[in-house]
């Protein structure tokens, strides 16, 4: 008896760390789809700063970047989808988290495109291959284009966007440009990147399940705490 019951809790402990496991996952907040590269690329100033430093780099987004509406990905402008649905806004306040989150499990297949700048459906749709081994796996088709997508210039489904200096950004990390300034006072982003002949497509991986949207993402749920107003965004970090 005391040996079945001892197989009985190892048993309950396997599956409650393949539940954790799987969880961790599926989750998406602003660091799973932070690009350090994008980041620096886009704005002279920051990569005079911090050159490719991850943890600099995203800190300067979190204290600053936010704020002064930098975009930090080639996937969503996080701001700008906040901005573009009220409800959300309503939902998750400061929780940053929630909106990528959002975005993943409901928003793309809403067809929620306000501050999105590559949408991995029309991607999908215009790629027969990357359909036929993804579906509609949201997160798995997003993980292709960053993976092997923009380096075989594959644009579909990819905006351009105007930033504040009033220069264009896509989704693909380009090059600096600009002269460098303090970080905190957005200079003139890179100049997207001239899509290349595509090669033979890459063998996609084995396609997971795709993410079934159901109930909404619980806006409770603990995020990145709002950026303290009375901080100067102009320091570097």
């Amino acid at each position: 008896m005391k040996r079945r019951t001892k197989k009985l809790v190892v048993l309950g402990m396997v599956v409650a760390m393949m539940a954790s496991s799987t969880l961790c996952v599926s989750a998406a907040g602003l660091r799973d789809i932070f690009d350090a590269k994008y980041y620096a690329d886009s704005y002279a100033d920051l990569k005079a700063a911090f050159g490719e430093n991850e943890e600099a780099l995203y800190d300067h987004f979190i204290t600053y970047g936010l704020k002064e509406n930098r975009q930090m990905s080639p996937i969503i402008d996080v701001q700008a989808y906040r901005a573009a649905y009220p409800d959300l806004e309503a939902a998750f306040g400061d929780n940053w988290d929630a909106y990528v989150e959002h975005f993943f499990n409901y928003g793309a297949n809403e067809g929620r495109t306000g501050g999105i700048l590559f949408n991995p459906l029309e991607y999908a749709a215009a790629y027969p291959d990357i359909a036929a081994a993804f579906g509609t796996d949201i997160r798995a088709i997003t993980e292709h284009y960053l993976t092997y997508g923009i380096a075989e210039g594959r644009t579909a489904g990819v905006t351009v966007k105007e930033t504040a200096s009033g220069s264009s950004s896509s989704g693909g990390s380009g090059s600096s440009s600009g002269s460098s300034s303090a970080p905190g006072t957005p200079s003139t982003p890179s100049t997207p990147n001239t899509p290349s002949t595509p090669g033979t497509p890459n063998t996609p991986s084995t396609p997971g399940t795709p993410s079934t949207p159901s109930t909404p993402v619980d806006p409770g749920v603990s995020g990145n705490d709002p950026v303290d107003p009375g901080v100067s965004g102009n320091d570097p970090v």
